[in-house]
């Protein structure tokens, strides 16, 4: 068949207004003409100028003109080859050998056309114009005159279809002789490549006398139906080979055979496009074997046929365009993403007999595919999740997408910067996307990636002389040209980047984004002679700030959970836990990193049993979804961690310096200020006059990903500042870093000059035994050394060891020994060992025995171990002998309350406690401050003990201070007992008690209810917190200037008559 796009391009070239009608295509069109033309002469030896005057003469332009108005192939070929026997008669030529030139001139001209999509695009435009040239005229008078007719015709045609409708549901699809069918058989067979599945689309041609969407929109109530059969086949084989057409015998009908569900909803939005009126009904063949792939065929397209007859029937006078069902079968296969999307709601087909339900397909949705179809192949891509596939319906857009669009808009260039895998590109493709599928503005997208190091080398090349490839309409996209993973130079970009955004704003209706990694923009910046005004053109996608805070990255989430039909999101148990752990900003903080979540689960089936449902879902999640969050969360920390080895490449060691005492400062919660990080590093800078240190202020500057933290000081106090990384998840880069022995090298020396440092030396300790197995055996001995000497890192190292106890070796856990010794630090160190005590070696929980002898340190021992089943007989023992003493045991009476009905096992035990405490002054202000916590969980005898002590003067205020604190919880006969138990509190010896209750009613002034919020108005309250007030202006101890800061803004919110 000759190609309709060529004869629409001779049409073109052939008219005497053809430079008129092509205005900017005629220059391709041109072009497309004579490559066709030389191809044919350099095979055949023809000589040009005799195919060009075989080309105009009159006959040929007359049969083209005929065949654009009124299609005939056959007679159309035959006085082609008739004109060319005249015009090559000295060659002597048969006239089979001369049909075979023509096509293969056609065939020319064609795969020249394929080489410009706008050319393409524009042609098929002018070929539908031109095929319904004809019948507008021929059908205006017959228009005007023949309304009334029309009127009549329309309501026969409803009763015909009603009859046709009635009769036809038996009507059986014609089959094809035996041969055929074997035929067929051995085509799917190869073609389906092992597979015992595919679909089908079987499309049966709209009644054009009804059609009158069609009529209304394209005028082509006359054309024949084979012409439209025609077309549709030769877009649908433009799709690929995934995709086979069986040609119903008797009728116009298609069969399409379609390998992939994903390619089903293309290839019925081919039929749904402007040239078709087809009603579609979509279903699905499952083999046995291959010797029956046409009679399955057969089978299924009658089911098919039986559905569509039936919307037909229903909506009987109502059809006139055309319509779109799907099978059970598809619908199933479809992600809950795909259905919110694709399915309409209002039709609903059971076939009883078969078991089979058919749904309609939203027809809108379906069009709208096919123009992202043609958008990734008009920007050379195949049709992948990252390369735009569901850019109209998946994408969502960072803080900064509109300012990003309005200034592409007003300057039409745009430098989109941020860090990796947070969503360059597919913003890029989005705002491409945008600019395609505006309305009457057309705009050709144009990317050209940068992926690779070779494409990367194109990228700079056509940046560099862009003007030879701006054109009008345009919107092109120059993927990473400064570098991927680390700057890639060239000296003509560097000094062509004015003239390239120059000759991109002096272009009319013409675009271009370009985008880079932040820190490699940044290397391009030092390089150029004036980075100020290419940074005007810049916009950031920013993790710091973020562009996709919590609830975008969980919309992401969902989105593309609902688009891969992970199961996981239909259990409200899991999908809370996981929203739950992405409030950790640490975790899937991008785009990319929630994509590949996604992907990792999505193919996770779950079994559960309903009778423990939450039980095995909270396992589920523990298994198999939290490591992968974790997994997927590193994309961002592993980038960093690459970049900083790029440092040591390019011998950026001042950096590497900067960074170490960063990563210590940040990753031991030292939070370093800025003036001790300047001051180290200046000594760092003098002990290595051999390497290039820039300024500390130079470098500060340069580490986007470092922010200055001002410190919340009171009004007069000098203002400081502390450094820390902009987003917690570059912290945790450090365990990638310590990979590389470069960059190892010079953390070390960091860690062994801080180490001597008192302010320092806490934190350098807690890194070692943290990171103690990423160290060589020569640093780990050289580390530990330094360690010993410095007593101020006892107390860290020793709270480290502990932490991380299971996993080091005897000679690093044996130092426990020797730091505890200093008293000082006991009792601090005790409160964290508390809860590891049952993972312990024994020798370590004999330490804890001998530290929680000193009474200072026993009420924390039993705090933290107290929640763990069954405290050993030697430390209740020991517990119950230092209850008697009357020093500080209120974190005792706290904790025999907090874990009294969590632990049955040893209920009977903790009695005499209570019995002791209950005498014990001290002891019984933790006791009831954890009675009113846990007043619900508790037995009546211990909760009467606030009815006993309320007349204590001793712990009156813990009881006021616990029943506000828990005043929505408790029953009303304890909430009345605040008034009396106030009176109560001995003014000049429990005035902290006062203080306490003060501000806890002025910090929730309005939560409570007004017989509290009144308590203010006691004169004991009033002089409390009049002596607060003094304290703290008269204070200048760190602790109390913020919390006086923080006061300040509560007391806004009181009535001034309590200010």
């Amino acid at each position: 068949m000759i190609s309709e796009l060529a004869l629409s391009l001779l049409a073109n070239i052939l008219s005497d207004t053809a430079k008129e009608t092509l205005g900017k295509h005629y220059d391709p069109s041109l072009k497309a003409y004579k490559n066709a033309i030389k191809s044919l002469s350099d095979k055949y030896r023809l000589n040009i100028t005799q195919i060009e005057t075989f080309l105009h003469q009159e006959n040929v332009k007359v049969a083209i003109k005929e065949y654009l108005e009124n299609p005939n192939n056959h007679d159309l070929l035959n006085s082609l080859t008739d004109e060319f026997l005249s015009s090559f008669n000295e060659n002597k030529f048969l006239k089979e050998r001369e049909s075979s030139i023509l096509s293969e001139f056609f065939e020319f001209l064609y795969t020249e056309i394929k080489k410009d999509p706008e050319l393409r695009n524009y042609l098929q435009h002018y070929l539908i114009t031109e095929i319904h040239h004809g019948v507008q005229e021929l059908s205006q008078g017959a228009q005007e005159t023949n309304q009334g007719i029309r009127e009549i015709s329309f309501k026969i045609d409803e009763l015909c279809l009603s009859l046709k409708n009635l009769t036809s549901r038996g009507q059986k699809i014609g089959e094809a002789d035996i041969d055929i069918g074997r035929q067929i058989d051995r085509d799917i067979k190869e073609w389906l490549e092992g597979n015992k599945e595919f679909y089908i689309i079987y499309l049966g041609i709209l009644g054009l006398e009804q059609s009158v969407e069609v009529s209304a929109n394209y005028n082509i109530e006359l054309l024949e139906r084979k012409k439209l059969i025609a077309l549709l086949k030769s877009e649908l084989r433009e799709l690929g080979d995934y995709i086979k057409i069986i040609e119903v015998s008797n009728s116009n009908d298609l069969i399409l055979c379609v390998k992939y569900f994903s390619n089903i909803f293309e290839a019925a939005s081919v039929a749904l496009g402007a040239k078709s009126c087809f009603k579609i009904v979509i279903g699905t063949v499952e083999l046995s074997d291959y010797n029956n792939c046409y009679k399955n065929i057969i089978k299924e397209c009658q089911d098919l046929k039986e559905c569509k007859f039936c919307y037909e029937w229903e909506s009987i006078g109502k059809i006139s365009t055309p319509f779109v069902i799907a099978a059970d079968t598809v619908v199933n296969s479809m992600t809950l993403g795909m259905r919110k999307y694709f399915m309409e709601k209002n039709f609903e087909y059971i076939d009883r007999r078969k078991d089979k339900k058919y749904y309609l397909i939203n027809k809108e949705s379906l069009i709208k595919e096919r123009k992202v179809s043609e958008f990734i192949k008009s920007i050379g891509q195949q049709r992948v999740d990252y390369n735009g596939a569901l850019i109209d319906r998946l994408f969502v857009p960072p803080d900064e997408f509109e300012e990003i669009k309005e200034k592409l808009n007003n300057d039409r260039i745009v430098f989109i910067t941020g860090p990796p895998g947070y969503g360059k590109t597919y913003t890029a493709i989005r705002l491409m996307w945008e600019w395609y599928s505006r309305e009457n503005n057309i705009c050709f997208p144009e990317w050209v990636p940068g992926k690779e190091y070779e494409q990367r080398k194109e990228v700079r090349e056509k940046l560099a002389n862009i003007d030879a490839i701006l054109r009008p309409h345009h919107i092109y996209y120059f993927e990473d040209p400064f570098g991927k993973t680390k700057y890639e130079g060239r000296d003509d970009l560097k000094q062509r980047i004015g003239h390239i955004i120059d000759s991109v704003k002096g272009k009319s209706d013409t675009y271009v984004i370009i985008t880079s990694r932040k820190d490699i923009f940044q290397e391009f910046e030092k390089e150029i002679y004036f980075p100020e005004e290419v940074r005007k053109f810049e916009k950031e996608l920013n993790i710091i700030k973020p562009s996709y805070n919590h609830f975008k990255r969980i919309e992401i989430l969902e989105k593309w959970a609902e688009e891969k039909g992970c199961e996981w999101l239909e259990h409200q148990e899991l999908r809370n836990l996981i929203i739950e752990k992405l409030k950790n900003e640490n975790k899937l903080p991008t785009p990319l990193n929630i994509y590949d979540f996604v992907v990792a689960t999505a193919g996770k089936q779950l079994a559960i049993d309903k009778e423990n449902a939450k039980e095995e879902l909270r396992k589920f999640y523990e298994k198999e979804i939290e490591p992968k969050i974790d997994k997927n969360s590193q994309a961002t920390e592993k980038a960093f961690a690459d970049e900083i080895k790029e440092l040591y490449k390019s011998k950026r060691y001042d950096r590497i310096y900067f960074l170490s005492i960063i990563f210590i400062s940040q990753l031991s919660y030292s939070y370093f200020s800025c003036d001790f990080v300047k001051k180290q590093y200046n000594i760092l800078k003098k002990r290595n006059r051999d390497k290039d240190f820039r300024d500390f202020n130079k470098v500060l500057k340069e580490e986007y990903r470092i922010k200055l933290v001002k410190e919340n000081l009171f009004n007069g106090q000098e203002e400081k500042y502390s450094l820390e990384f902009a987003h917690p998840s570059y912290s945790n880069a450090l365990n990638y870093i310590l990979d590389h022995d470069g960059c190892k090298e010079y953390f070390c020396d960091v860690l062994n000059q801080l180490i001597e440092e008192e302010y320092a030396a806490g934190g350098v300790a807690w890194i070692i035994v943290h990171f103690y197995n990423k160290f060589s055996y020569d640093e780990q001995k050289e580390l530990i050394s330094k360690l010993e000497e410095n007593k101020y890192a006892f107390g860290d190292a020793t709270l480290a060891i502990i932490e991380k106890y299971g996993e080091l070796p005897l000679n690093v856990r044996s130092l426990v020994f020797k730091f505890v010794n200093n008293l000082c630090e006991s009792e601090f160190i005790i409160r964290r060992m508390g809860k590891d005590y049952h993972k312990l070696s024994k020798d370590v929980k004999d330490l804890i025995i001998n530290i929680a002898s000193n009474i200072y340190a026993s009420g924390d021992v039993f705090n933290e171990m107290g929640r763990y089943t069954l405290l050993p007989k030697e430390l209740m023992d020991l517990i119950y002998k230092i209850s008697e003493n009357i020093v500080d045991t209120g974190d005792i009476g706290w904790g025999i309350v907090k874990n009294y009905g969590q632990n049955e096992n040893y209920r009977n035990e903790l009695v005499p406690l209570l019995d002791l405490l209950k005498e014990n002054k001290i002891g019984c202000r933790g006791l009831v401050s954890a009675i009113l916590q846990n007043y619900n969980n508790l037995p009546k005898h211990v909760q009467d003990l606030i009815f006993t002590l309320k007349s204590n003067e001793d712990v009156a205020g813990s009881i006021a201070w616990g029943i506000i604190r828990n005043y929505n919880n408790l029953p009303e006969n304890v909430r009345n007992l605040v008034p009396s138990v106030i009176d109560n509190i001995e003014t000049s010896k429990y005035i902290g008690d006062l203080v306490w209750i003060g501000i806890e009613i002025i910090e929730n002034y309005g939560r409570y209810p007004e017989e509290i919020t009144c308590l203010i108005e006691k004169e004991k309250l009033q002089y409390g917190l009049n002596e607060l007030r003094r304290l703290l202006l008269e204070s200048q101890d760190r602790d109390c200037i913020i919390k006086a800061r923080e006061f300040e803004q509560y007391i806004k919110i009181v009535p001034p008559n309590y200010r």
